[in-house]
């Protein structure tokens, strides 16, 4: 017997560029560049299953070190792949900024540290949020099944060695344990920071309470 699915309650989404306290959305556009030292492609489109494309921000090393036998880290949260740790950043944190290079995605790898050590990095923005096609789904069946079908794509492109690992903290963290319940045979690692194990526990109904002031934050993120 497969999964029970329920028919989600949606609401309706907000135009990602409006979205408060984020840096400018940029064009959709596929963009391919190189800074320091990496080649980054902005935008590329990773099918999924039922024909939506998500976008996703890959870094890999220069040259002929960035063609082939990479593992991958992943990034997926809806934070917003443009979001940049020297963009949006919490002081209170502890982390100085010195340590992070412009590249950091927001909780996520930094790809100026973990390239040059022989890995490539994919920062995702998922399904609905941000310029990502589809409904927003956060958590869930939905989410688990993308990032099964993203991993796969990934790990069959022609520079990487097969093996991803997912990492990242808070909602990242979250997405990761989803990932490794989805069963994807290329998730090789995981490096869970401040999670979860109960998203309707802990997020949505704490207590059996229901949490409006987060799950409104978390709506205003996609489209």
């Amino acid at each position: 017997m497969g999964p029970v699915r329920f028919r989600p309650i949606m609401r309706p989404g907000v135009d990602p560029a409006s979205a408060p306290n984020k840096p400018p959305l940029p064009p959709l556009a596929y963009d391919l560049r190189h800074e320091h030292g990496l080649k980054i492609e902005r935008n590329v489109a990773i099918p999924l299953r039922d024909g939506t494309r998500i976008y996703a921000d890959l870094y890999r090393p220069e040259g002929a070190a960035g063609e082939a036998d990479l593992p991958l880290l992943l990034a997926w949260g809806p934070y917003g792949k443009h979001a940049l740790s020297n963009q949006v950043f919490w002081p209170r944190s502890g982390v100085n900024p010195e340590w992070l290079s412009p590249l950091t995605p927001f909780e996520g790898p930094d790809p100026v540290h973990w390239c040059p050590r022989g890995y490539a990095v994919a920062v995702v923005d998922p399904r609905g949020a941000w310029q990502s096609e589809g409904d927003f789904h956060h958590n869930g069946l939905e989410e688990a099944e993308d990032c099964f079908d993203a991993i796969g794509w990934l790990a069959a492109q022609p520079w990487s060695n097969g093996k991803v690992g997912m990492t990242g903290a808070s909602a990242m963290g979250i997405t990761s344990n989803l990932a490794a319940m989805s069963g994807a045979p290329h998730l090789t690692a995981a490096y869970v920071t401040v999670s979860h194990g109960s998203s309707y526990n802990y997020s949505g109904y704490p207590g059996g309470i229901f949490l409006k002031n987060l799950l409104d934050q978390l709506f205003c993120l996609g489209n």
